[in-house]
């Protein structure tokens, strides 16, 4: 089975394939506690028990 390393680079990618372009609101000294905005138009997307948001629905 494949091994998928999982690094900043490559989930802030999933991170703007999920909610668009995002904007880093606040990082903290640790770094274990980050915050960000998305687009507008995710913040009127439910949060559904099955994963699946606008994008997926209508896509």
């Amino acid at each position: 089975m494949e091994k998928y390393q999982l690094t900043l680079n490559n989930l802030w990618k999933y991170i703007k394939e999920i909610f668009g372009d995002v904007e880093v609101a606040h990082l903290p000294p640790h770094g274990n506690d980050i915050r960000f905005t998305y687009a507008k138009e995710y913040e009127r997307t439910p949060r559904l028990a099955d994963g699946l948001g606008d994008r997926e629905r209508h896509g």
